[in-house]
């Protein structure tokens, strides 16, 4: 499409993401900040096309860039201490946009404060199946917000890497997981859910008939967690295909708790958890020690 095909090229911010709002070529969101100064957009649609970076000051190439068939684009938003400003337009993008269903916005963006914006453009758009929130300071009250518009959603996957969750999230992720039909895979991961909130998990996994991968790395997790969630969840649960443990506190009793409760068909990786490995494999036997990972 040329510039005369084009019309008027957008000159900021709000026309560039009322146009991604509109297209019917974007699958693919993907928001990561590589900078301390800036937070890059990237949208592209699946399949698609080499590699390409556009900056928000060469506005012709990325209005070209959005009317592709296969559109890469980086739009630096403003590194201000309230964002809401600026991820108003794009959470306006995320509710009306038809044809997006992976969406990564790393880093920074939603705090519990704009949390509020995400949640309201979840709601509007039916879409999406996996979104990815890594690095957000949403804490214990954004996750409870964000849970109440995942509820109904057809969400499939959901990342929660580093979004500052305590064992105070706990249950609200077991009363989500309780209610959720759709979910397949949930990764909390680098948060401080401890054994309590295993607790609260393995609870939530005797009435979860859908979620068949859990991440649940760098958690501050001993075997007395690893043995509640067993005993409690595990031990009822047929449908968890893989769990991610890499980097807790679990040893011996907890990796055998686990092992020992767990269906077969289950796989579970303990990379990282120190005096695991060795003793597990004595007590079980290396054969059946084959689906527990030790890295």
């Amino acid at each position: 499409m040329g510039d005369e095909e084009m019309g008027t090229q957008p000159q900021n911010r709000q026309e560039i993401l009322r146009r991604i709002a509109g297209s019917t070529h974007i699958s693919h969101a993907v928001a990561v900040r590589y900078h301390p100064d800036s937070i890059p957009v990237y949208f592209s649609a699946q399949g698609g096309c080499p590699y390409a970076t556009f900056r928000q000051e060469n506005m012709t190439t990325l209005a070209k860039a959005l009317s592709s068939p296969s559109p890469y684009c980086n739009l630096r938003l403003p590194d201000d201490e309230d964002r809401r400003p600026a991820l108003l337009p794009l959470a306006v993008a995320i509710a009306q946009n038809k044809t997006c269903t992976t969406l990564k916005l790393h880093d920074a963006w939603f705090t519990a404060r704009s949390v509020p914006l995400l949640t309201t453009a979840l709601k509007e758009n039916s879409h999406l199946r996996t979104l990815s929130l890594d690095d957000n300071t949403m804490g214990d009250t954004g996750l409870v917000l964000l849970l109440g518009a995942l509820l109904d959603h057809p969400l499939e996957k959901l990342s929660l890497h580093a979004t500052g969750l305590t064992k105070a999230s706990a249950p609200y992720l077991k009363r989500f997981l309780e209610k959720n039909t759709i979910l397949t895979s949930l990764d909390a991961s680098f948060n401080e859910l401890g054994d309590e909130g295993m607790t609260h998990l393995g609870l939530a996994l005797t009435k979860n008939a859908s979620l068949q991968r859990l991440g649940l790395c760098v958690n501050g997790i001993t075997n007395r967690g690893a043995t509640n969630f067993a005993k409690l969840g595990l031990a009822h649960n047929n449908t968890l295909s893989f769990l991610k443990l890499h980097s807790n506190q679990i040893t011996h009793d907890g990796a055998v708790a686990l092992f020992e409760n767990s269906c077969k068909t289950l796989a579970i990786s303990l990379f990282w958890n120190s005096g695991a490995s060795a003793k597990i494999r004595q007590h079980i036997g290396d054969s059946t020690a084959s689906r527990i990972n030790f890295g």
